[in-house]
């Protein structure tokens, strides 16, 4: 069954390696649930990152004790072989398993799962999903990273709002007289803080409830 400790052991190990091998893009976490009937539920984890990848015919020494890729590998980013099978054996104590998809080049994603009870849920007041201020109100959401128009666009919807998301500005400027909310990364922005309750002549004037940057 779950046990917070391991969790956290075979989590950072996942989120340590694939920190380690990527350069540049991004390392992804995500978890998903599902039903066993009763109170116990199997969830799924995931670490996906956009590093070096693996080759396909070298996949099954990595959960092999004191196994690594290559000893290419091994002299550039050391280590000594003992995380990956340490974490599949942690998962499997858990009532899961673990497993790997790679592609050279463009990442990797190791997967596994645990069995877990359910537990009463505590609710918190700023966790709460009606939020009638904003419900039902149109949101633009511009951001280059994929992973970011994702998030933005489910916790937009938890609370009753009706996204919209798109990669860039020019996307944006077609919509935005559309729109009553903007929501901009300062990173991509090229913009000054607009703090009027309309939009920029540029993009269309029109009200606006609210524009957001970070």
């Amino acid at each position: 069954m779950g046990d917070v400790t391991r969790l956290r052991q075979v989590l950072v190990n996942l989120l340590g390696n694939a920190m380690k091998f990527t350069h540049a893009g991004e390392v992804v976490v995500s978890v998903t649930s599902r039903s066993l009937g009763g109170s116990e539920h199997e969830l799924q984890f995931a670490v996906r990152d956009t590093g070096i990848g693996i080759a396909g015919d070298r996949l099954d020494r990595l959960f092999k004790s004191f196994s690594q890729v290559d000893s290419s590998t091994t002299r550039q980013y050391g280590g000594t072989g003992l995380g990956l099978a340490i974490s599949k054996r942690l998962s499997e104590l858990m009532g899961g398993k673990m497993w790997v998809e790679s592609t050279v080049g463009m990442g990797s994603t190791f997967s596994f799962t645990i069995v877990a009870s359910s537990a009463p849920a505590v609710p918190q007041k700023h966790q709460r999903n009606d939020q009638p201020l904003i419900s039902g109100r149109r949101l633009l959401i511009v951001d280059d990273n994929e992973t970011n128009r994702r998030i933005l666009t489910m916790q937009s919807r938890s609370w009753g709002m009706i996204p919209e998301a798109v990669a860039s500005g020019k996307e944006a400027s077609s919509s935005c007289s559309r729109r009553n909310c903007l929501i901009w990364p300062s990173s991509t922005c090229k913009c000054r803080r607009w703090t009027a309750r309309r939009w920029p002549p540029r993009y269309g004037g029109g009200s606006a409830s609210g524009v957001f940057q970070w």
